[in-house]
């Protein structure tokens, strides 16, 4: 049970579906730019036979020669999809056959629950990433204005001496 929670930690952690075809990524490619993943043959028909083309998550643009293998990923599924047909074999030998199973969306054979379930990961990630971004604009900010504090302080200090300077001129 402690090994279906980490997978299940790790499968909301790490995006490890193709955000085409909402499955475990097949020959995964990664994209030079913008560093986003799709399966080869999911992002082909995207492209049209294009040498350059746009990520379909950020719009990001890219050429069709620069797509790499992306091998830690595709090792990465392959690992976990071993995992998670391993705990589908022990739960159907766990489960007897008078009992209602309850749908897993993971285990689910629709495309809605899984498009559902990577809506709202994509969500939470955007979410973060605006937090994140947001945390660091509002540092930028509070870090700029102390910086103008200091700029603005000194311009005083240099007005001041010139007023005594010129002051001092005139006696």
């Amino acid at each position: 049970m402690a090994a279906a929670v980490s997978v299940e930690r790790l499968l909301d952690a790490v995006e490890l579906r193709c955000a085409f075809c909402l499955q475990f990524f097949s020959d995964p490619v990664l994209l030079a730019g913008c560093t986003h993943s799709f399966c080869r043959p999911c992002l082909l028909p995207h492209c049209r036979g294009k040498q350059r083309a746009c990520c379909p998550l950020c719009r990001e643009g890219f050429e069709l020669k620069d797509l790499r293998p992306n091998r830690e990923l595709a090792a990465l599924v392959s690992l976990i999809s071993e995992v998670v047909k391993e705990e589908e074999v022990e739960t159907r030998d766990e489960t007897k056959p008078s009992e209602a199973v309850p749908c897993n969306d993971r285990s689910s054979v629709g495309r809605r629950p899984r498009e559902k379930e990577y809506v709202d990961r994509q969500e939470r990630n955007t979410l973060k990433f605006i937090e994140q971004e947001q945390k660091a604009a509002q540092e930028k900010t509070e870090e700029t204005i102390h910086q103008l504090y200091g700029e603005a302080n000194k311009l005083t200090d240099v007005k001041a001496q010139m007023v005594s300077d010129e002051a001092a001129e005139y006696e």
